[in-house]
């Protein structure tokens, strides 16, 4: 666990429900009023001054830069949270590191359909199709993939989405191909070796276009 014992962790539809009042935290798919809005809603009102405010916003949008990278379709509201423990000067709290991201890189394919969209240089027809988990507003059915919701962050929050996207330029494609050659066959096969280095590649490259 990365909660140390002196600290909670209170998972975002809980914070989402105790914030914005009409918000239902047990609601498990299709929680349309889990918005970036929200979200940035909330933050301002856990942290009881600007700069954790603000930190937990820097942090959010590294989190959502990681998913548009990977391709992480499962950022739902139990899938990110806010670390708190009691300190003498009152609740001290942080946006907790990323967990549960294991939904990415097209993980639930079949080795032959990865291998049609390779061959029919679809990859970027996956890497935007909708059904990620932060929706662009309360009256949408479906959340936009990772990748669209990071251009649309940026587009509405351009300085601080601007900063973790910044970061993106210092990945180097030959040592992310060096990762996966590391990879054992057993676990990852070439097909899904091939697919995962060209949908990096693809988010990467539009991330990249974005500043």
């Amino acid at each position: 666990s990365f909660i140390n014992d002196d600290q909670n962790l209170f998972h975002g539809n809980q914070i989402l429900a105790r914030q914005l009042g009409d918000y239902d935290p047990d609601q498990k798919f299709d929680q349309s009023g889990h918005t970036l809005k929200n979200i940035w809603l909330a933050f301002e009102q856990v942290f009881e001054d600007s700069d954790g405010s603000d930190s937990a916003k820097a942090r959010f949008a590294e989190l959502i830069v990681l998913d548009a990278i990977i391709g992480n379709r499962d950022r739902h509201h139990e899938n990110w949270g806010v670390a708190r423990r009691h300190t003498e000067a009152g609740l001290v709290g942080y946006l907790a590191e990323s967990f549960d991201h294991a939904s990415s890189l097209g993980r639930e394919l079949q080795d032959i359909r990865r291998d049609g969209l390779l061959a029919n240089n679809r990859v970027s027809n996956y890497s935007e199709r909708d059904g990620g988990g932060i929706y662009r507003s309360e009256s949408d059915k479906n959340g936009p993939s990772p990748l669209e919701l990071a251009r649309l962050a940026y587009w509405k929050y351009p300085e601080i989405l601007g900063v973790a996207l910044a970061k993106v330029s210092r990945l180097d494609q030959e040592k992310l191909e060096d990762i996966f050659k590391g990879i054992p066959g057993e676990w990852m096969s070439q097909s899904a070796r091939r697919f995962a280095s060209q949908l990096i590649n693809y988010n990467c490259k539009e991330l990249r276009g974005l500043v």
